[in-house]
């Protein structure tokens, strides 16, 4: 995509989703970050829990209502259990060690498929998709030099257009490969896809990079696999994150957003609908600031039996006298 052309499509996305978005609560722009005015409330997410040496380490972000990270939280504002057969058991408070990563000065680097949406129904429109390519350009360009990338382009086949990479020039490039569109909508095995590369990619790396998929889709998964159960149960045993991004001129087609949210809230993602032009250009420094903004908890755990645990995590958050709560899940699988 030449420069020009990427700067028009650019003002092109601010305007055409400026003049459509929600109203929502009040932002003020400072540099290119939104500043939240007023806190009505907190969100919360486990992107990975990791089950090593008798130990649980999980990987908690806290954010605004916009999603800017919350820092400054410390072993108090944590409640935790855990779900196993049945039976719930409290974390007691002593005994888990609450570390926030930034404020060691310790950043994570992540690792992001990102399957893209090329079915008929994103042809709706002469602007739906070149206004997801100008965001994933723009998401690509905020990236760490450390982290690693892959663009995944489907409808009926899914096409590989950039493998993971650091390499910022390669997968600007991809996104001006070629591709297929005007054809059905395989949403699951896209972001199966991307699972398996980052399954794949994961071992081959030296530090801690925290996963994640991120899937644009405007629609319906109407190709095999047909339920998204083989999508969940790959995310939840590998600890990936699905991030789904409901995207597009919603009169195009029918988007199921349960089962989009379901698929986020059950892998430790987040799910986002018709973002307005703020959090559509912004969504990856979102997502990267989250991933590499997080509460890192420790405590032991032992040898447990069972197949399949929930984590739970009550979050307590004061501010101006307000007190803010949030409860978030995250199920994992046993060693």
């Amino acid at each position: 995509m030449k420069k020009i052309f990427t700067s028009v499509i650019a003002i092109a996305l601010i305007v055409f989703l400026f003049s459509c978005q929600k109203d929502e609560t009040p932002l003020s722009i400072v540099g290119n970050k939104p500043q939240l005015n007023n806190t009505t409330g907190i969100n919360s997410n486990v992107p990975r829990v990791d089950l090593k040496g008798g130990k649980m380490t999980v990987f908690l972000s806290v954010t605004d209502q916009v999603g800017l990270p919350l820092s400054g939280l410390v072993n108090p504002n944590f409640e935790i259990s855990y779900t196993i057969n049945g039976v719930t058991t409290s974390v007691p408070n002593p005994s888990f060690n609450v570390l926030y990563s930034t404020g060691t000065g310790t950043a994570y680097n992540v690792a992001t498929a990102m399957p893209m949406d090329y079915s008929g129904s994103m042809l709706f429109d002469s602007l739906t998709i070149p206004l997801m390519e100008s965001a994933i350009n723009y998401f690509v360009q905020l990236k760490a030099a450390n982290d690693y990338m892959e663009i995944i382009k489907f409808s009926t086949q899914i096409f590989t257009a950039c493998p993971f990479t650091v390499d910022t020039a390669a997968l600007l490039a991809a996104i001006d490969t070629f591709h297929i569109s005007n054809q059905t909508t395989a949403l699951y095995q896209a972001c199966l896809t991307g699972l398996n590369d980052i399954q794949t990619l994961m071992p081959t790396l030296t530090g801690t990079y925290l996963p994640a998929v991120i899937a644009f889709t405007d629609g319906v998964n109407n190709c095999q696999p047909l339920t998204n159960d083989s999508v969940i149960s790959k995310a939840i045993t590998n600890q990936i994150p699905i991030y789904t991004i409901c995207y597009g001129n919603m009169n195009s087609g029918y988007p199921d957003t349960t089962m989009l949210k379901h698929m986020s809230d059950t892998t430790g993602g987040r799910f986002y609908i018709t973002p307005n032009a703020t959090q559509l250009v912004e969504l990856y420094s979102y997502v990267s600031g989250q991933l590499g903004n997080l509460y890192v908890i420790t405590f032991p755990f032992g040898t447990k039996a069972g197949q399949l645990g929930t984590l739970n995590i009550k979050t307590t958050y004061v501010k101006n006298g307000k007190t803010y709560q949030n409860i978030t899940h995250k199920s994992f699988y046993l060693n």
